[in-house]
């Protein structure tokens, strides 16, 4: 199996929203980083699992369109992906790009960086958290505030269902 078809799999099993599918494309120690996380080994696959299932802040999965998954150049491979899912208390709808650039180690993700493709930080405030907070999104201090609550809600997440 080449190393583009693993990634394609993986998003395969992202829209279907096969969390374990996911893990099965992984490295034992992958690195996952992007907007809100910065997570190894068992925080990514828990967090796939968390964005594949519904809960009580968000009664609906994360859905996964428009995937597009380039040829392996170098050592990575990219691929640009939308999602959509309702964020927060208010469930606020957020629709946005994701750029993200893969390596694999042995025919397995070992690592994932996703980036906004079409979206700024102003931008994915706006819609995650309106106004007037996405003023904060000029500020340095959005970010860790983001990134501090979804690390709280992933803990939460793994605790619950049986993640160490």
């Amino acid at each position: 199996m080449s190393e583009t078809s693993i990634v394609e799999d993986f998003f395969n099993d992202y829209r279907r929203h096969d969390h374990s599918g996911m893990a099965a494309c992984l490295a034992e120690a992958v690195h996952f980083s992007d907007y809100a996380f910065d997570i190894r080994g068992a925080a990514v696959r828990a967090m796939w699992h968390w964005f594949c299932v519904p809960y009580a802040a968000r009664r609906a999965p994360v859905a996964v369109s428009d995937v597009a998954v380039a040829p392996k150049r170098g050592d990575e491979i990219n691929a640009r992906y939308r999602v959509r899912y309702l964020y927060g208390d208010r469930e606020r709808p957020v629709d946005y790009v994701i750029d993200s650039r893969f390596r694999l180690r042995d025919g397995r993700i070992a690592g994932q960086q996703d980036s906004f493709a079409t979206l700024t930080e102003w931008g994915f405030a706006s819609m995650a958290f309106g106004f007037p907070t996405s003023f904060l999104a000029i500020t340095p201090y959005l970010r860790p505030i983001v990134r501090r609550k979804a690390l709280t809600s992933l803990e939460s997440f793994m605790q619950a269902n049986g993640y160490r």
